[in-house]
């Protein structure tokens, strides 16, 4: 039997897929795509088909469906790119996967007996472009099916898998935020703003918000018993080398990392190795191992990463295309005024002096995790802002801008504060004092206290 077969009419195409074989599809620029399992079982990223259901898929999107036993499927109008492969990762992500579930396992047998135990913490890394996101897609959805409640952590700043590209987050899984279309959507996360799409912008504020997610993460786990088996999958930016390498080491050691799996990267694979032989005696064991990368990983421009990260802001306001489709709630963009001196805009860092350029004797006065006031100008103009959690008093009320003991003295809490969302700035009138942003849904912001960071986004 042949691996597909395709009858045709119109824009629609039957396909006939084998079994361990997968359907590969992107779609073009301002085109759309849907397929429908019509026979048998299949899944995208481990999240399985319902049989006749329309599954709809926007422009830059790139997805393999995959069966284990074959299936027929039905695609409507044109992809980019639209074939069937036989050869396929998923045999060797499946055994990773049985792997992580004896882990956890054990963690939840002793966790039973009341003895202290973690499930596995995964780390996943590779260059640019080389399957990490989809290999974290699939062993969460895999531990989810199976009814497991993992810990999902996105440090890969540049694309932004849970919220938007400048933050680092965690989110917990369950099957209620699983969905093939809408992704991670429909949970809610934990969220550092980072503000920059490259870890390299401010290294030690990077290293600063992975260490604070790492403890909000541990702290979790150490008051769910279920959590705490099922573990972590991480996933990480596609930089490698140099300081990219020495960022991607203290990510494994601020998560704890006992498991880490490289995308068929060689070199990177032996310095992990070598960095797992060289722990102490005493130190946790770490696992290192080497996964194949599919041949349907498909390398992005940076033309195309820059459409990616607009594609994920806009989302993140008006909601993942064809949402009227679905069942999730809607989201209502609405412009919100803003009085410049009701709020406070703050930034993280700053651009740094080096030592030689300062006068003798003089250190910089704003370090790289360090808050500073921002005064509203026209540069806020297409910005991004994260809207701080409330920051409480002793007396359990919130600061507020310009009161004794608001954080116009010392913001340090704020660098140290998740955010509880976005909000986008569409006009600064500086004649009347105030500041338009626009808000994915109607209603107060929750904080007088913004942080800005490089993130901008056009309509």
């Amino acid at each position: 039997m042949e691996a597909s077969s395709a009858a045709e009419g119109e824009d629609k195409k039957i396909w006939t897929l084998e079994k361990e074989s997968e359907l590969r599809f992107e779609v073009g620029p301002d085109k759309s795509f849907t397929v429908v399992l019509l026979e048998q079982s299949a899944e995208i990223f481990g999240v399985e088909l319902a049989v006749n259901t329309e599954y709809h898929f926007s422009a830059g999107a790139k997805v393999a469906v995959f069966t284990w036993y074959g299936c027929k499927l039905q695609t409507t109008r044109t992809a980019e790119v639209l074939y069937v492969a036989k050869d396929t990762p998923m045999l060797s992500y499946v055994n990773t996967h049985i792997q992580l579930e004896a882990r956890r396992d054990q963690a939840l047998s002793k966790l039973s007996k009341g003895e202290k135990a973690v499930g596995p913490r995964v780390l996943v890394a590779g260059a640019t472009d080389s399957g990490k996101s989809s290999l974290c897609a699939v062993l969460c959805a895999y531990a989810v099916r199976l009814g497991r409640t993992p810990t999902f952590v996105d440090l890969d700043v540049g694309q932004g898998e849970i919220t938007i590209p400048g933050t680092v987050s965690a989110v917990s899984l369950d099957s209620g935020t699983l969905s093939i279309e809408e992704r991670l959507s429909l949970a809610a996360p934990l969220t550092f703003f980072y503000g920059h799409d490259s870890p390299g912008e401010n290294p030690e504020l990077f290293r600063h918000m992975v260490s604070r997610l790492a403890e909000c993460v541990e702290q979790r786990q150490a008051n769910d018993r279920d959590a705490a088996a099922a573990g972590t999958v991480v996933n990480t930016c596609g930089w490698v080398d140099g300081l990219g390498l020495e960022l991607l080491r203290h990510c494994i050691d601020a998560l704890s990392i006992d498991i880490v799996l490289v995308m068929g990267h060689d070199k990177l694979y032996a310095e992990l190795m070598a960095d797992s032989e060289a722990l102490p005696d005493d130190a946790p064991p770490r696992t290192v191992v080497k996964l194949p990368t599919s041949g349907g990983v498909v390398q992005r421009s940076a033309q195309q990463r820059r459409q990616g990260r607009a594609a994920r802001v806009r989302e993140y306001f008006y909601g993942a295309p064809h949402a009227e489709r679905r069942a999730s709630p809607a989201l209502t963009p609405t412009l919100l005024e803003l009085r410049m001196d009701s709020v406070r805009v703050c930034r993280v860092g700053g651009t740094q002096l080096s030592g030689g350029l300062l006068p003798v004797g003089q250190a910089a006065l704003l370090g790289p995790t360090r808050v500073s006031m921002v005064k509203p100008s026209h540069d806020l103009l297409h910005a991004v802002l994260a809207v701080c959690h409330p920051v409480l008093k002793p007396d359990g009320t919130a600061l507020v801008p310009g009161e004794e003991g608001g954080l116009d003295d010392a913001g340090q809490e704020i660098a140290d504060c998740n955010v509880a969302g976005f909000v986008y700035v569409t006009e600064v009138d500086m004649v009347g004092r105030r500041l338009v942003v626009m808000s994915p849904c109607p209603g107060d912001l929750p904080s007088a206290y913004l942080l800005v960071g490089g993130i901008r986004w056009s309509e």
